[in-house]
């Protein structure tokens, strides 16, 4: 069975504030549970085989200012792009740190891939997306297929 969790290794500096999509597809993460089918060098789960994947991420967002008013968390795969989370960080954050949560079932064709992007507008590119290092992690895992 295809599963995994994984966290990004280190904290990743301003990745997005102005408007800018930060896919999270080249940047290292330490899986915690792999079966094979995250590559922990880039991010990117492939699928194994035709089906119904569950998946679900957890986003640590730090150095957020008022200005930042507008977030989207997305699954990106081979053949759509899937909104897993969206608002308004600042008014959800405590103090300048936010933590956004989505979870999508998605169809796969075996060899489709998929992985994280995060897009914050509003201010300046100082948005900060945190680590597993940290006592909350960035998580994109928990995939697992339901339907084969």
């Amino acid at each position: 069975q295809a599963a995994f969790s994984a966290y990004l290794n280190a904290d990743t500096t301003n990745a997005t504030g102005d408007g800018t999509v930060f896919a999270l597809n080249s940047y290292t993460y330490a899986a915690t549970l792999n079966t094979g089918f995250f590559n922990a060098a880039n991010g990117v789960f492939t699928a194994p085989q035709t089906g119904t994947y569950d998946f679900n991420a957890l986003l640590r967002v730090a150095n957020l200012s008022s200005g930042h008013t507008s977030g989207v968390l997305s699954l990106v795969t081979t053949s759509k792009t899937i909104t897993l989370w969206s608002g308004n960080p600042y008014a959800i954050a405590d103090g300048t740190t936010a933590y956004l949560f989505g979870a999508s079932k998605v169809s796969l064709t075996a060899g489709d891939t998929a992985y994280l992007s995060l897009q914050v507008s509003g201010s300046t590119k100082t948005v900060t997306i945190g680590n597993g290092a940290t006592n909350f992690n960035s998580n994109f895992g928990a995939c697992r297929i339901l339907n084969c």
